[in-house]
């Protein structure tokens, strides 16, 4: 996985047509929003496995073990084909996992805050909050 020349760009232009798109299970959520900043990024879309295959949170549930077993963490690590890494090591543009209490979200590392999709469009998060992520290298 490598980035394209032009990925600050292009992930701030995906982040900003997300700006007020309400959150909606399989087809605009945090695990598509996160998968569709990697691409723009990349150019590679890791969301293929997912994209499509769910409209609900039990299909999303279902998607997920299927995919990586236990949960969101392991399947985004099978998506990316990577481990995850500690915070320290996370730059703009890395994928993050956010917990609070409804559960694991993902967003992506903007600087001194990570993205995240709230349920009216983007939100953020201080990256203190972020406890690790997978590298878009």
């Amino acid at each position: 996985m490598t980035r394209v020349n032009n990925w600050p760009s292009a992930m701030w232009r995906c982040i900003e047509d997300a700006r007020d798109v309400p959150y909606r299970v399989g087809s605009h959520d945090c695990a598509l929003f996160a998968l569709d900043v990697v691409e723009a990024i990349t150019g590679v879309d890791y969301g293929e496995p997912v994209r499509g295959r769910y409209s609900t949170e039990v299909g999303s549930y279902r998607t997920i073990k299927r995919i990586g077993g236990a949960g969101l963490r392991e399947a985004v690590s099978a998506i990316l084909s990577a481990d995850p890494v500690d915070r320290p090591a996370l730059r703009k543009g890395d994928v993050v996992l956010y917990q609070d209490e409804r559960g694991d979200h993902l967003g992506i590392h903007t600087g001194a805050r990570a993205v995240v999709l709230g349920p009216d469009g983007i939100a953020w998060v201080p990256m203190d909050q972020i406890a690790e992520g997978w590298r878009v290298v």
